[in-house]
C-alpha cells in the first residue's frame, strides 16, 4: 500500500509527497547560493547572512504553553522543511536523563508531537529577521524520527510539511546529498545566532548568522557528524539548522542538521564541538515521507552503437545492465556504481571478450539523471 495512503488511513492527515516530475526539477534547481542568481564561491564565517543569501534557511517558532521556542530549519522542497526532532516534540528532559543510565535498547522515552497549529514557519533570507519581512507558513503534517535518542542525540530529525508551497520569489530549496558523498574538511552552518563571541545582552538577537566549522569525526553507528570551530558554536535557536557544503556540481548541499552543542554560548573557546545528525544516513526515511528522493539512473548511450548485455564486476553485485534490441539504447539501470564512467566490465560472447569498455552515457550520480526506474523501491544496499 502506498505510504501516503497508509498514513492518511491511520492518522487522518495529509501527505503531499513530491511527484516524480517535481523531484526531477528539484535536482536541477536546488542549492542556490543567492536567490535567483548563479552560485558564487565565497569565504564566510561568524557573520550575518546577506539579503537573499542561503535562501533555503528557515526559522521555526513553536508555542509551548506561554513560551515561544525558536528553532532553525532548512527547506528541502517547495513544501518540506527539515529540522530537529526535539524542535517538534514535547518531552520531559529530567525524565529523559533518567533513561540515559540504561542501555540504548532498554531506553523508553515519553514524548508526543506538538499540534501543527502551534507552529509558525518563515522561509528565506530577504532580511536578517525573516519573521519581520517574510510570509508566515503553517504546518500541515509533521514527522519525527521514531529512533530519536535523547541521550546520545542520534536520529534527532524531523520533517514539516507546509500547508502551501513556498514561492520561488521567497526562497529556493537546498540540495540533498547522496549516500556516499564525501564530507568536506571545511563545512558551514547557519542559524539564528551562532557568534559565541558576542557577550552583550543581545547576543541572541543578531539575526541569521553563518560560520565555518571543521570536520572532526563521523560516527556511522549513530549516524552523527561532529565538528569543531574556533569561537564558533551552535546557540539557542540554532537547533535543526543545516550543516552544508558544495557537491561536485557546485550546488550547496545539506549534509547534517544541528542536534546539540557541547559548550555554553558566549564562552570563548578554541575548539567548540557541535553535533549534527548525518542526513546521508537518513535518505530513505526522508524520501518515503516527502518524495525528495534519489533519482535512479537509466542507462542512455551517448553513441549510436549498442553495447552488449553485461553484469558489472565492480563492487556491486546488483549492478545489472541489459541492452535492448539491435540499434536501440539501453533499457534500464537497476543500480549504479560509484564511478564517473561505466568501467571494468567483462562480457563473454561469440565475438570474444569485451573488457574494460567505457560507456560515457552511463550515469553513476543518483541525483544527476532525469529518469526514474522505480521511485519508491530501492535496493537494500543503496541506503
Amino acid at each position: 500500500m502506498n505510504l501516503c495512503l497508509l498514513l492518511i488511513l491511520i492518522h487522518l492527515g495529509l501527505c503531499d509527497r513530491l511527484t516524480m516530475q517535481e523531484n526531477e526539477k528539484l535536482k536541477r534547481t536546488c542549492g542556490e547560493y543567492t536567490l535567483n542568481q548563479r552560485n558564487k564561491y565565497k569565504s564566510f564565517g561568524g557573520r550575518n547572512v546577506a539579503p537573499n543569501e542561503f535562501p533555503w534557511l528557515a526559522k521555526i517558532f513553536s508555542r509551548r504553553g506561554d513560551d515561544k521556542v525558536l528553532c532553525a530549519g532548512v527547506q528541502i522542497s517547495s513544501r518540506h522543511i527539515m529540522t530537529a526532532a526535539h524542535c517538534v516534540m514535547v518531552f520531559d528532559e529530567e525524565a529523559s536523563q533518567l533513561q540515559c543510565v540504561l542501555g540504548r535498547e532498554e531506553r523508553k522515552f515519553e514524548r508526543y508531537l506538538l499540534p501543527v497549529q502551534n507552529f509558525s514557519i518563515y522561509v528565506g533570507t530577504r532580511c536578517n529577521f525573516p519573521e519581520q519581512c517574510m510570509p508566515r507558513h503553517e504546518a500541515a503534517k509533521i514527522w519525527s524520527h521514531s529512533k530519536w535518542d535523547e541521550c546520545d542525540l542520534s536520529h534527532d530529525l524531523a520533517v514539516i510539511e507546509l500547508k502551501n508551497d513556498v514561492s520561488t520569489q521567497e526562497s529556493s530549496p537546498i540540495c540533498m546529498p547522496w549516500k556516499k558523498l564525501k564530507l568536506a574538511k571545511l563545512l558551514r552552518s547557519a542559524g539564528s545566532g551562532m557568534d559565541s563571541t558576542i557577550t552583550d545582552g543581545n547576543k541572541y538577537a543578531r539575526g541569521m548568522q553563518v560560520v565555518n566549522l571543521r570536520l572532526k569525526t563521523e560516527n556511522k553507528a549513530l549516524a552523527m557528524i561532529t565538528t569543531k570551530g574556533k569561537n564558533s558554536a551552535m546557540c539557542g535557536g540554532d537547533s535543526g539548522g543545516p550543516l552544508f557544503q558544495y557537491n561536485n556540481r557546485g550546488q550547496l548541499t545539506v549534509v547534517g542538521t544541528v542536534s546539540g552543542a557541547l559548550v555554553e554560548c558566549g564562552e570563548e573557546q578554541f575548539d567548540n564541538e557541535n553535533s549534527f545528525v548525518d542526513v546521508r544516513r537518513h535518505l530513505k526515511w526522508i524520501c518515503r515521507r516527502t518524495g525528495v528522493c534519489p533519482i535512479r539512473a537509466r542507462a542512455q548511450s551517448a553513441r549510436s552503437t549498442v553495447a552488449p548485455s553485461v553484469q558489472s564486476n565492480y563492487k556491486n553485485r546488483r549492478s545489472w545492465y541489459s541492452s535492448g534490441n539491435q540499434g536501440q539504447r539501453f533499457n534500464y539501470v537497476n543500480d549504479f556504481n560509484q564511478q564517473s564512467n561505466w568501467n571494468y566490465l567483462n562480457y563473454q560472447n561469440n565475438n570474444g571478450i569485451y573488457s574494460n569498455q567505457l560507456y560515457s552515457g552511463i550515469y553513476s550520480d543518483p541525483w544527476a539523471n532525469s529518469y526514474y526506474s522505480n521511485q519508491q523501491s530501492y535496493p537494500n544496499n543503496y541506503y
